[in-house]
């Protein structure tokens, strides 16, 4: 017999739902995120430069994917996870080579 009842904690739920409801407005809002940040953009690049390319990497709360892209493009082997599905949708839409996984940190 399988035990299906739900253990999600209710914070859980709610965060998800929440970011369910707002993923295509908070993708717009921080659409460009990265690129108008020089700081962010050097920290992450000194960042990939450190874990060296080819190597793998997940993004853990990746949102959109905006940072999980970024460091695909500078040559990491990327991977996110997020508890949105609505958030993963606009990730895998907007880089389809990387793979996005729905989870809880």
């Amino acid at each position: 017999m399988t035990d299906t009842t739900d253990t999600t904690p209710g914070f859980v739920t709610a965060t998800r739902t929440f970011y369910d409801a707002v993923a295509e407005d908070y993708a717009e809002q921080f659409r460009d995120g990265i690129t108008s940040k020089p700081l962010d953009r050097a920290v992450l690049t000194a960042y990939a430069e450190l874990v060296g390319p080819g190597r793998r990497v997940a993004d853990l709360g990746c949102g959109p994917g905006r940072t999980t892209g970024f460091l695909a493009a500078l040559g990491l082997e990327m991977s996110g996870l997020d508890l949105s599905e609505s958030m993963l949708a606009i990730a895998r839409r907007e880089n389809p080579g990387i793979p996005f996984a729905q989870g809880s940190m």
